[in-house]
């Protein structure tokens, strides 16, 4: 039962997470989607790119044995060419792929290590960062689209978050 809440969470954070991109990438115009603010920092295109590799390295190809080349330094330096809509049905499509591959795993996938990007974690620990990484990256695009923007995404808009 554990393994399967977990699996479930972990799925549901990551659907969460595409839904908030979605929501910044509706605040945004296409040239704002590639655009470096510094040498330090990268788009929010490349953030979406870097996304969509991590998740396909570590869930799809790390736990579900599918294939998969990354190149990952080539999702830091991509310039403009993907759109919004692009990017974002490409990166849901990753996500839906990984929930599968998460919702389909036992418990015993979830004990064993796996070797990925020279670490090595237990299926748990794969699905953990993967969500932690998700996570830091989109709480990175809601920063920068609020910057951007000065306007408020309204990710709680109509809840009570003081209530049970």
């Amino acid at each position: 039962m554990l393994a399967q809440n977990f699996c479930r969470d972990a799925c549901r954070h990551l659907k969460e997470g595409v839904r908030r991109i979605a929501t910044c990438l509706d605040l945004i115009d296409e040239r704002t989607l590639w655009h470096n603010h510094s040498e330090q920092l990268v788009s929010i295109g490349n953030l979406i790119l870097h996304l969509r590799g991590n998740v396909s390295q570590y869930i799809l190809r790390g736990l579900g044995g599918r294939d998969f080349s990354r190149r990952r330094e080539a999702e830091f330096t991509a310039r403009p060419g993907r759109s919004k809509a692009q990017l974002l049905g490409d990166l849901s499509d990753t996500i839906t792929e990984a929930s599968g591959v998460i919702d389909g795993l036992a418990d015993g996938e979830l004990d064993r290590d796996f070797a990925i990007q020279g670490f090595t974690l237990s299926g748990a620990g794969v699905v953990l960062h993967v969500v932690e990484h998700f996570s830091y990256h989109v709480g990175q695009i809601t920063f920068a689209t609020k910057l951007i923007t000065g306007k408020s995404t309204d990710y709680y808009a109509g809840r009570n978050l003081n209530g049970e």
